[in-house]
């Protein structure tokens, strides 16, 4: 029953282990995945937003840290705001940054906490579509940063599926959504390509984007047995967690159930994603641990016995800093 207890303390005792966990993110090497992320260096906007590295490689990971940091906090904000955990707590941010524990690509790059914070200002803009009359520009853009995510990470626009599975689960039936949204994911193509074209750039980029879509591979890499079990026990933990999400959505008021399904088309997606991108998939990790963070919390808050689940989540921790120092 520890994180029982650690989800019904206050503010300040879950600050203090959140700042522990950000120091172990700090000041111990990410853990060695065998992910590959070669082939993203022949996409233009990855290559430009890959070279913003501060001096101090110590100062430019702490910046990354407090970015994620800053995405659990808003993604926390917004599952309190819509009801979806009762207490009002940072626990969601802390469960987010544990698992961070395990993402390899804190290291200094800021492309990764960008894709991860617009694809999580498109899971916002379609949850306010619910509390709209007419959303158009909510979907406008959620499409958007999905766009944008996708001439980072070019998988990022598979999230455009999302948006569409959102249309089916709120029944919006109007046409001009479905528009609307292939309108918002064109929009930065276009004005992409305009300055590519101006700069004399455009025949480079496009002989990069072919270059990526040639050694692309939906493979893994080869993985030692102890990263395996460190992937393979948060998905335990929501096999676990998830059971119990996808019953209390039943017995919800229709708003909040709704927004309960769109969080798991969300984590439907990301796991896609996650699998087609083959050995570039560490990538995708923090976007995945939005959704998993707030169904693992969801299950703690609302149920008494946890034991399993405390047991995984400390075995979690503990094979993942041996792996960080080891």
């Amino acid at each position: 029953m520890i994180f029982k207890k650690i989800s019904e303390a206050g503010i300040f005792i879950q600050s203090v282990l959140l700042l522990a966990v950000m120091a172990l993110l700090l000041f111990t090497p990410s853990a060695d995945l065998s992910f590959n992320y070669n082939s993203f260096n022949s996409i233009p906007l990855f290559d430009a937003f890959k070279s913003i590295i501060l001096p101090d490689n110590l100062l430019s990971k702490l910046s990354e840290i407090v970015i994620f940091v800053i995405i659990g906090y808003l993604f926390n904000l917004l599952a309190i705001k819509n009801e979806l955990i009762p207490k009002k707590s940072i626990f969601i941010l802390l469960i987010f940054v544990l698992f961070l524990l395990i993402a390899d690509s804190i290291s200094g790059n800021f492309v990764t906490p960008v894709v991860t914070l617009l694809l999580l200002n498109s899971l916002y803009n379609v949850i306010r579509m619910f509390s709209e009359q007419n959303a158009y520009s909510r979907v406008m853009n959620a499409a958007i940063s999905v766009s944008i995510a996708s001439l980072l990470y070019p998988q990022s626009v598979i999230f455009i599926i999302f948006i569409w599975l959102s249309f089916f689960t709120l029944r919006i039936s109007s046409w001009r959504e479905w528009v609307i949204s292939i309108v918002g994911l064109l929009t930065p193509y276009f004005y992409f390509a305009v300055y590519l074209f101006l700069t004399d750039k455009l025949p480079l980029a496009y002989a990069g984007y072919k270059q990526f879509f040639m050694i692309y591979q939906i493979n893994f890499n080869g993985f030692g047995f102890w990263e395996v079990m460190a992937l393979i026990l948060p998905l335990i933990m929501l096999m676990l967690s998830i059971p119990v999400f996808v019953s209390d959505a039943s017995e919800r008021v229709i708003a909040i159930r709704k927004k309960m399904w769109l969080m798991l088309n969300f984590l439907w997606i990301g796991i896609i994603v996650f699998i087609i991108s083959g050995k570039t998939g560490g990538v995708w990790l923090p976007a995945l641990f939005i959704p998993i963070a707030l169904i693992f919390a969801h299950r703690i808050v609302t149920k008494r016995k946890s034991w399993s689940l405390d047991f995984l989540m400390i075995l979690f921790i503990c094979l993942v800093v041996l792996l960080r120092i080891g």
